[in-house]
């Protein structure tokens, strides 16, 4: 196994069944619910992690085990991280996995809670759940949150459509608990299958379209303009080394918040990104301008979507807008290679400047599910209080000059 994960392996000969069986609350007849610290994960869960991201209903690298294992082991993250697992003790076969914080009141929910993971680096939060027994998992999971003492669930930045959202929600509803949506948001979008570039431009302001033609045109004057992905295992490290420098040459470096200014994040960075290689999930690719690299991107595969990470470009070309450029024939590479791919998730805020290339959209925001009694109510009374903030006739406030300043 990789070194940066040696810290989080214990071996284990047994099952999971035999894993979960010992130290869990049975849920159900044939559900045990198990919550497992950091340090308690083993190989043999690590394989059982893996086996269902390619079952689950809801797609999220951020959620992979080859991306939080590395990601726990190098970036800076809250000690009291764990799992909890969902598994049918009849087969032995895991059917859901979050990866949470143990959370007091905060202003979004004034009670002891639940709140999915996030690192510096994850743009997704979410569980992981068996599109087979999606519900009853789901139902296992919060309904072991609720004994356990915690009020709620917070799940920050989850994708509002998707099956995962669904299907949580449905839950709520039968349950009897309170589903709450704060921080709603649109984030820029690509849905490869209905792509067609005409339409994409048609879409964009002319002013847009036109600066695109231009900087497309400058960059092709100093040579042929091509995207190319890096998929051999020595090119892969040369390319994260090549994104690393570029990152580092802009405002990141100067700011020293660029990967390459840690040495932990660029470890993290090349470690992440080898063992998505190694499961077929890494898509680097690069903009070259000739035979130089103008700007290079790496995103991961996760299910029939793709999620975009870190882009960088080199400054030298900075009249052309390399990076830009990059993300708009991302979109048709993607189309036209990878057909299992129906949705790119830019991961990035509404007023990004992908939102003026990329012509579709979909709806983020942060989840709450209240399942206490107290949970319930303080969800229904915020509810309340914002929406009479909305109506108040708040007054404008009068800006006061130096001389009508009370004196101290």
């Amino acid at each position: 196994m990789p070194a940066v994960a040696e810290n989080f392996l214990v071996a284990d000969p047994f099952s999971l069944t035999d894993i979960v069986s010992g130290r869990s609350n049975e849920i159900g007849s044939n559900i045990f619910v198990r919550k497992v610290s950091r340090c308690e994960i083993s190989a043999a869960l690590i394989d059982h992690w893996r086996d269902l991201e390619r079952r689950s209903c809801h797609s999220n690298a951020f959620l992979s085990a080859d991306f939080l294992l590395p990601a726990w082991a190098l970036l800076p993250s809250s000690n009291d991280a764990f799992l909890l697992l969902v598994t049918d003790r009849t087969n032995g076969r895991l059917l859901a996995l979050g990866a949470f914080l143990d959370r007091c009141a905060t202003r979004v929910f004034p009670a002891p809670h639940l709140q999915c993971e996030r690192t510096i680096h994850t743009f997704r939060t979410g569980i992981l759940v068996d599109k087979e027994a999606a519900e009853p998992a789901l139902e296992a999971m919060l309904r072991f949150i609720r004994l356990s003492g915690w009020h709620g669930v917070e799940i920050p930045k989850m994708r509002l459509d998707s099956n995962l959202a669904r299907h949580l929600r449905a839950v709520t509803a039968r349950s009897g608990y309170e589903w709450h949506i704060c921080h709603q948001a649109i984030s820029p979008a690509v849905f490869p299958p209905i792509l067609c570039r005409d339409s994409v431009e048609e879409s964009m302001s002319a002013s847009r379209r036109k600066s695109l033609r231009r900087n497309r045109q400058w960059l092709t004057e100093i040579g042929p303009i091509r995207l190319v992905q890096i998929t051999k295992s020595v090119e892969v490290v040369a390319a994260i080394r090549e994104f690393l420098r570029l990152e580092h040459l802009g405002w990141k470096g100067e700011q020293q918040t660029s990967m390459l200014a840690s040495r932990k994040e660029t470890v993290f960075l090349e470690e992440m990104a080898l063992r998505l290689l190694r499961s077929g999930r890494l898509i680097l690719t690069q903009l070259r301008v000739g035979d130089r690299v103008a700007a290079s991107g790496i995103n991961f595969k996760a299910g029939n979507t793709l999620f975009a990470f870190k882009i960088a470009w080199d400054p030298e070309f900075a009249k052309g807008s390399p990076g830009t450029i990059h993300e708009y024939e991302l979109m048709f590479f993607i189309r036209d290679n990878f057909p299992e791919i129906t949705c790119i998730d830019s991961c990035a805020r509404p007023d990004s400047y992908l939102a003026t290339i990329w012509p579709h959209q979909i709806d983020v925001g942060r989840v709450i599910v209240g399942m206490s009694t107290v949970g319930k109510l303080l969800l229904r009374s915020l509810d309340r209080l914002r929406a009479l903030r909305r109506r108040m006739p708040w007054p404008k406030l009068r800006k006061v000059t130096p001389d009508e300043s009370p004196m101290p």
